[in-house]
């Protein structure tokens, strides 16, 4: 990534100190858990990849989320509602059956 981007791959906030990194233009999720997903959707930021995702929904930074879910997990309603509330969002995730478990 580093070196498609010229930017250095980022894990954790940067100090005050350190410049800010430029707005992505776009952000890819992948693989995407059960639980990132259903975290990602409640708005839960205890880590800093969901601060992140929180941030760029709120910005407008389109965002792809590609799911790495089993159908039973997938199949729960609260996986399906999270799904749902990411979609009225703006985020494309896809429809179960259209990725691979």
């Amino acid at each position: 990534m580093e070196k498609q981007t010229g930017r250095p791959v980022r894990s954790q906030y940067r100090k005050p100190t350190e410049p800010k990194s430029p707005r992505a233009d776009a952000i890819i999720v992948a693989p995407a858990s059960y639980n990132t997903i259903n975290k990602f959707a409640q708005g839960i930021a205890d880590t800093y990849a969901l601060g992140l995702l929180a941030e760029a929904l709120g910005l407008g930074i389109p965002i792809v989320v590609l799911p790495f879910v089993n159908s039973a997990l997938a199949a729960r309603k609260p996986f399906r509602l999270s799904s749902d509330s990411l979609r009225s969002e703006g985020v494309d995730l896809p429809a179960p059956g259209t990725w691979p478990v």
